[in-house]
């Protein structure tokens, strides 16, 4: 996982910095590019890099 810090909304499922501490405190709070389609996820929305996100799901 390559998250970049920022407090950021999600572009991928629109959690705020807040939503994503709130959910999953110990994980990454930033956003990283997705390999398959790649917009931007944040832990909430990271599937992992071998499984397509939920903007991947979007765009079929």
């Amino acid at each position: 996982m390559n998250y970049r810090e920022t407090d950021d909304e999600c572009p991928g499922c629109g959690a705020t910095a807040g939503d994503r501490k709130r959910n999953k405190p110990d994980e990454p709070q930033g956003l990283e590019t997705c390999p398959h389609c790649n917009t931007e996820k944040c832990c909430m929305c990271d599937m992992g890099d071998d499984v397509e996100c939920g903007s991947c799901d979007n765009e079929e």
